[in-house]
């Protein structure tokens, strides 16, 4: 009577030879060997937020290696939990992301060996417990605790009565998964809420539980899942050509994303090449609980394995030219997404270096602007005062009447220099924008244009904007009819200039409207591709406040420059407030 458990960390998934160390129960070993596959299978770990196809076949091919080099299912099924238990590995921390993972098949009670026969009928007579003519037998298992990686060493799953009333009960899991496999049907995809996916493809079926926390599938909550904090378990199930069946499952302590089940099938059916010994028959030399199932051949049907065997690689191939088929899909779209999204961020940074480049122009040339202003107007007129003041200190004192009309001239004078030094100072920054608010501040824009310009001017300002305006969308609403008349002045011509500012519906709309000369625009891509400076920095400061500029321009109607400021859900209330 021999008993057979997996040792702890013997198995090496290498470019070497992979040995798998069973400790039999009496002291002695049994070593096999999966030679090298295609140069051999290099080691590696993986996680589920981090599963690919190329670690599926890495892993697959381990799994199909060990139903080529050991006759003893047995065997075969631990050495697949270990494989396994030892491949998901968390990226971070090294530590397996499965801490138990098993493997059960469905036995005939009368092809027990006497042991398990006696196990089974105490543990029908203890918990009263239907008994039924087959038993699911745990066959292969590996885990954290030592107790885990001895099938002989399970007290509960070793071997459990598949009957009709407890078995559902107290293993609801296990008992889908049966039901499944023995089931006819043909369910491609399931979905019940966020407690479980079932999926039926090429034979094989998957139960998959996203969050196992109070789920009806696992009833041992404080003592297995919150104490090893399972979060999420998979299970797979099918038959083998005997036509007894068997189920895998792995329990998780992450969460088991969806996105990784199309490659979870493809392992499903290595797990069942790795299990199901290819082109052979197969002898069972031992058995779980000591006893002997008996030196027989078990034949998977009459003579037939050649066929079921191409059957299984046919489903396996098929499984993965579809996967890779849906994969080049995803990728081809990811491409696509990435090209577009490398062309927006091209463009964005062109157009962010020349906007760059021309701000520092602009700013050379507004301070060149201002110096002029400043040495043409201010400093001229205060040096010609000067002059002239010394002229009338000259002039005879018994002259007070040309005294008083000299003194009145340069009154005048002051005050102009006065206003043009205002004028400069406004342009730079408007200071009744923050004092009395955009609506004065566009209307003494306008009404100043107009009097340098000899303009008939309209102002069609509602006050009701200042409420839901912010200060930012106040100096852009501000700028944009700036440099729009500025424009109107340098290019149009114009005799009539209307500024008009409204709510429409869910915007705010700026409109900057003249009768003057328009222009044809060269292209479709917008102002800052061809209308010089000015027009960049409408575009620029429209998108700083996620506002659209549209110029609309003909050389017959004039130019009309609209800004659209979506409100975007703010209350009433929430915008400038002035000082």
């Amino acid at each position: 009577m021999v008993q057979w458990a997996v040792h702890s960390g013997s198995i090496r998934l290498g470019p070497m030879s992979c040995i798998l160390r069973v400790v039999r129960a009496d002291g002695g070993v049994a070593r096999w060997e999966m030679e090298k596959c295609m140069g051999g299978v290099e080691q590696f770990s993986c996680e589920w937020s981090r599963l690919t196809l190329s670690n599926v076949t890495h892993l697959g091919m381990a799994l199909r290696q060990i139903s080529l080099q050991s006759a003893s299912l047995l065997i075969r099924a631990n050495a697949i939990t270990q494989v396994l238990f030892e491949s998901f590995i968390c990226h971070e921390t090294g530590v397996p992301v499965c801490p138990l993972v098993r493997v059960f098949r469905t036995v005939p009670v009368a092809e027990l060996g006497e042991a398990d026969r006696l196990y089974v009928e105490r543990r029908v007579a203890e918990s009263g417990e239907g008994l039924s003519e087959k038993v699911l037998q745990l066959i292969g298992t590996y885990g954290l605790q030592p107790g885990w990686c001895d099938v002989s060493l399970s007290s509960t799953h070793r071997c459990v009565p598949v009957n009709a009333t407890t078995f559902p009960v107290q293993f609801p899991m296990l008992s889908e998964l049966m039901h499944a496999v023995s089931a006819e049907s043909h369910l491609v995809l399931e979905q019940t809420g966020s407690l479980v996916a079932r999926e039926k493809v090429d034979g094989l079926y998957m139960l998959y539980v996203p969050d196992v926390s109070n789920s009806p599938y696992i009833l041992a909550q404080a003592e297995f899942v919150d104490r090893y904090h399972i979060r999420s378990v998979i299970g797979f199930g099918g038959q083998f050509r005997d036509g007894e069946l068997f189920c895998v499952v792995m329990f998780s302590r992450g969460i088991i994303p969806q996105s990784v089940l199309p490659l979870m099938r493809i392992l499903s059916l290595n797990i069942r090449l790795g299990l199901e010994r290819q082109g052979s028959s197969e002898r069972l030399c031992e058995n779980v609980g000591g006893g002997r199932v008996g030196d027989r051949e078990v034949h998977a049907g009459p003579l037939v394995a050649g066929a079921c065997d191409a059957d299984m690689f046919d489903d396996l191939l098929g499984l993965y030219e579809r996967t890779v088929m849906d994969q080049d899909v995803c990728l081809q779209q990811q491409l696509a997404r990435a090209v577009e999204q490398q062309g927006l961020i091209e463009n964005h940074a062109a157009r962010v270096q020349a906007l760059n480049r021309q701000l520092l122009m602009a700013g050379e040339e507004e301070r060149r602007t201002l110096s002029r202003d400043l040495h043409d107007v201010v400093a001229t007129q205060l040096g010609g005062m000067i002059f002239q003041m010394q002229a009338v200190l000259d002039v005879p004192t018994d002259g007070r009447e040309a005294l008083l009309g000299w003194i009145e001239k340069y009154r005048h004078e002051l005050l102009e220099i006065v206003q043009r030094t205002r004028e400069l100072s406004f342009a730079l920054h408007p200071a009744s924008l923050e004092r009395a608010g955009v609506v004065v501040a566009l209307e003494r824009l306008l009404r100043e244009a107009g009097r340098r310009q000899g303009w008939t001017v309209e102002s069609q300002c509602s006050e009701s904007v200042e409420r839901v305006l912010t200060y930012e969308e106040s100096v852009c609403v501000y700028r944009v009819t700036q440099e729009a008349l500025h424009n109107c002045e340098k290019h149009a011509k114009a005799t009539r200039v209307r500024v008009a500012f409204d709510t429409c519906g869910d915007e705010l709309i700026l409109r900057v409207i003249d009768n003057g000369r328009g222009f044809v625009r060269s292209g479709e891509r917008g102002a800052a591709s061809d209308g010089g400076l000015g027009q960049l920095a409408m575009q620029e400061r429209a998108r700083l406040i996620n506002a659209e500029l549209k110029i609309e321009s003909s050389c017959t109607s004039g130019t009309v420059v609209s800004l659209h400021i979506q409100r975007g859900g703010r209350c009433e209330g929430e915008g400038l407030t002035r000082g």
